[in-house]
C-alpha cells in the first residue's frame, strides 16, 4: 500500500498545485489611502494636488474598466489627470490618479473614487471643506490617529482661533458622518472653550478635545463641522477631518503562513496535504 501511494503521490502534487492556480489566483487592487483630504478651500479656488496610486496586490493581471468621482458633492472635486482608466496591471504595479478641490459653494463636502475593475469597485472616500471666510481657524484641520486597538482610545487637542478682525461666535459645532467612534469634548485642551458654541474676539482662541475610541475593527473617519457668524456675514463654515483604523489585538494566530510553495508560485493550503502526510508518518513508523 504504501509503495503504491508513494508512486502515485506526484501526481497528486501536481494536481493539487493545478488545483491552487485556478482556485487561489487572486486580483487585489488596493489604493495607497484610505482617504484623500484637502482640508479647508476658499470658495472658487483649487486645492494642491492630491495623488492616489492604485496598486494590483494579488497574483493574477487586473483590468481597471473606469474611475471616476460619485457622490452628491462630486462636481466639487475633479479629476485633473490619471493613468488607471483601460489600464492592464500585473502583480505589484500601479496608476495613479490625481485629483484636486474646487469647492463650488461653502460647507463640508465629501464624495468618494470609485475605481471598478473587473473583479469589483473599489472606492477611496474624498473630503473636503469649503469656506468663503478663513477667518476661523483650526489646528491641526486633519489628523491620522494611526492604529488603535477596539479595548483603547487616543486624543488630540483640537485649537480654534479667531483669526479674523470681527468677533466670531460660533452657533454649531459637531461631528458629522461617524459620530460613534469620535467624540468631542468642550472641555478638553489646553484652553477649553466650555461649550460648543464660544464666542472669540479677534485674536482670541480655545480648545476642545477630539477621542477616536473604534467600536470595531476597519478605517474610520469624522469631519468636524463649525458653523459661525461675524458681524459682517453669516453661516460661515470651518472645520476639520480625521481618521484612524480600529484594530483588535484579543489573539488570533496573527498571521503565520503554513503552507508549501513550488518555485514562487502560489502557495498552496496544507490542509490540502495534511491526509498524505499522516498517513506516510504512520506507516513509517510502524
Amino acid at each position: 500500500m504504501l509503495k503504491k501511494l508513494i508512486s502515485i503521490l506526484p501526481a497528486l502534487l501536481l494536481s493539487l498545485f493545478i488545483f491552487s492556480q485556478k482556485t487561489f489566483a487572486k486580483v487585489d487592487i488596493q489604493p495607497d489611502k484610505d482617504i484623500v483630504v484637502f482640508g479647508v478651500t476658499q470658495v472658487g479656488d483649487r486645492s494642491d494636488t492630491k495623488i492616489v496610486k492604485i496598486y494590483n496586490r494579488g497574483d493574477s493581471k487586473a483590468y481597471i474598466i473606469d474611475v471616476k468621482i460619485l457622490g452628491d458633492d462630486k462636481d466639487d472635486f475633479d479629476i485633473v489627470d490619471e493613468d488607471c482608466e483601460f489600464e492592464d496591471l500585473k502583480e505589484d504595479q500601479y496608476c495613479s490618479v490625481e485629483l484636486v478641490f474646487e469647492p463650488e459653494s461653502k460647507g463640508t463636502k465629501t464624495a468618494l473614487l470609485s475605481i471598478l475593475t473587473t473583479n469589483g469597485v473599489e472606492e477611496v472616500p474624498l473630503a473636503g471643506i469649503a469656506t468663503t471666510s478663513a477667518a476661523l481657524s483650526v489646528d491641526p484641520a486633519s489628523h491620522d490617529f494611526g492604529k488603535v486597538d477596539t479595548d483603547d482610545s487616543e486624543s488630540i487637542s483640537v485649537k480654534l482661533k479667531n483669526k479674523g478682525f470681527e468677533r466670531i461666535e460660533v452657533t454649531r459645532m459637531d461631528l458629522k458622518v461617524d459620530d460613534d467612534n469620535f467624540e468631542i469634548d468642550e472641555d478638553g485642551g489646553n484652553d477649553p472653550c466650555g461649550t460648543t458654541t464660544p464666542t472669540l474676539d479677534p485674536g482670541e482662541s480655545c480648545t476642545v478635545e477630539l477621542t477616536f475610541k473604534p467600536d470595531d475593527e476597519g478605517f474610520k473617519f469624522t469631519i468636524l463641522k463649525i458653523k459661525y457668524d461675524t458681524e459682517s456675514d453669516t453661516d460661515l463654515y470651518s472645520g476639520g477631518i480625521y481618521y484612524g483604523e480600529g484594530e483588535d489585538n484579543g489573539g488570533g494566530d496573527d498571521g503565520i503562513d503554513i503552507g508549501c510553495s513550488f518555485g514562487g508560485v502560489p502557495t498552496l493550503p496544507a490542509y490540502l496535504l495534511v491526509p498524505v502526510f499522516l498517513y506516510l508518518r504512520r506507516k513509517f513508523r510502524k
